[in-house]
């Protein structure tokens, strides 16, 4: 075989290389979004995905936590195994993003946030009501839309359950909520609480 002839040889095979490894690192963004998805799912449920309509996990369990930590860990290993010069730019972009969202991600498990689960703007807790308004992302068109809806409230009971017990720690351990924020929160809680069931935001 003659120089030229080696020289495409190894060209041809760089470029198969090349073509497996982007097609590998897509089907890893492919995964990480999937695998968020199951850990998310009322992200699922707002990105007009039905699969997850039932579910909600208890983000404030040692289990949960556990599991986000793999999540974000793995796949930042995951991203170690791809060389930017097998990469387009817009996969090296990718990989960056990813590499920080997970970095950052693990970072914000370390602080204590769990002690602050409700809050006057951007908690569980007003979101639930907004897809219990039937105005949101949550759909009510079947019966089985009812069924799944009746499943994510179960999760939330669970949820608001633990929700009460950080709380409880955070106060033990000094750590709370600003006064000004928390009399905010008190009137949307109460709203949840009316007596009179068929005025009820959820029924």
């Amino acid at each position: 075989m003659n120089k030229k002839a080696l020289f495409l040889a190894f060209v041809t095979i760089q470029f198969f290389i090349s073509c497996n490894s982007n097609n590998t690192f897509n089907q890893m963004l492919d995964d990480y979004y999937e695998d968020g998805l199951k850990l998310n799912p009322m992200a699922a449920t707002v990105a007009g995905d039905n699969r997850y309509n039932n579910s909600f996990p208890n983000t404030l369990s040692d289990e949960y936590q556990a599991e986000l930590k793999a999540y974000y860990s793995s796949y930042l290993e995951k991203l170690t195994q791809f060389i930017d010069e097998d990469l387009t730019e817009n996969q090296k972009m990718s990989k960056a993003v990813l590499r920080w969202n997970c970095d950052i991600n693990l970072k914000r498990l370390t602080f204590k946030e769990d002690f602050f689960p409700i809050d006057q703007m951007w908690s569980v807790n007003l979101r639930i009501g907004q897809f219990a308004s039937g105005a949101s992302a949550q759909p009510f068109k079947t019966v089985e839309d009812y069924h799944a809806w009746l499943e994510r409230l179960d999760g939330y009971s669970d949820w608001m359950g633990s929700a009460e017990e950080k709380m409880r720690e955070g106060m033990a351990a000094g750590a709370v909520l600003p006064k000004s924020l928390i009399v905010k929160v008190i009137p949307q809680l109460q709203a949840l609480t009316v007596e009179d069931l068929d005025k009820h935001l959820f029924f």
